[in-house]
């Protein structure tokens, strides 16, 4: 049997383009909140592919579901039931959760970072929440306090930093356009700065997942694109030990070239999809 008998195109390409991808990586950020404050609305305006919908994600422990979806490198671990008198029970669900899977071999089964979500409204935080951040910290995992429902900070923000000392910082968020009864807009704030604070705690070979999976900041999506070219150069790197010139000898040629235009196609679509193109 000949070289170019024994080699199969297609299954170098997508062999090839797995590598690429796993080498993006895929992040985990945990959000935790009382309920009311907000949270599918954040999730929504910070990333692609409208995670946060009713009744989506799969139940990992009794209050907290995983949600992902097919072609974005990310995965929230939505966790709720912060007022709850047996919060406790909730905490102890998510300490054998993290334990778990940061035992795993593989970084990518690890909770990367954490947004503790408390509204400006209620102008406290709860005993739930410094717990909460408490264990993240002692399990080495980076939290972000993130102050939802911004309206008017009134010291709020240094307080929540004072009690909450272990936090690596506290931005306060408007995840979209309010009107006061006065006729006074408020605009969306405070999303980019989330944005960039993640990127700054979030684990080095992990921030090409992180920029593919938000949708807030343009500028980090106009380096994305370049990865995904490497990601182009490694499939052709893989192929190369199998000698070209055969398959031009070939008579599986026309469909081989084939393949190779429809990866081509797929690129095109992966570069649509890190600007959000419709």
């Amino acid at each position: 049997m000949t070289v170019t008998e024994d080699f199969n195109f297609e299954t170098a390409v997508k062999d090839a383009l797995h590598k690429a991808l796993r080498k993006r990586g895929h992040v985990n950020v945990l959000i935790a909140g009382r309920t009311g404050v907000g949270k599918s609305t954040l999730i929504n305006s910070v990333f692609q592919g409208n995670f946060a919908t009713t009744g989506q994600g799969r139940p990992i422990t009794q209050n907290t579901r995983e949600i992902k979806k097919e072609g974005i490198p990310l995965s929230i671990f939505d966790t709720r039931g912060l007022e709850m008198a047996d919060f406790s029970e909730t905490l102890d669900a998510l300490k054998s959760l993290i334990n778990q899977r940061s035992r795993n071999t593989d970084s990518n089964q690890h909770i990367h970072v954490a947004w503790i979500c408390i509204s400006e409204d209620s102008r406290r935080v709860e005993p739930a929440e410094e717990e909460l951040v408490k264990m993240l910290a002692d399990r080495n995992i980076p939290v972000i306090a993130v102050i939802t429902k911004a309206r008017s900070d009134q010291g709020f923000r240094t307080e929540v930093l004072q009690i909450l000392p272990l936090v690596s910082n506290a931005v306060r968020v408007r995840t979209i356009e309010e009107e006061l009864d006065e006729g006074i807009v408020l605009p969306a704030m405070g999303l980019k700065d989330l944005v960039d604070l993640t990127m700054q705690v979030v684990p080095e070979g992990l921030k090409r997942a992180f920029t593919a999976a938000q949708k807030v900041d343009i500028e980090l999506k106009k380096h994305n694109p370049t990865q995904l070219w490497r990601g182009r150069r490694l499939v052709q790197q893989e192929l190369q030990p199998c000698q070209f010139h055969f398959l031009m000898q070939s008579v599986l040629y026309q469909f081989k070239l084939v393949c190779w235009l429809v990866f081509q196609q797929h690129l095109v679509c992966r570069l649509t999809k890190a600007f959000s193109v419709p």
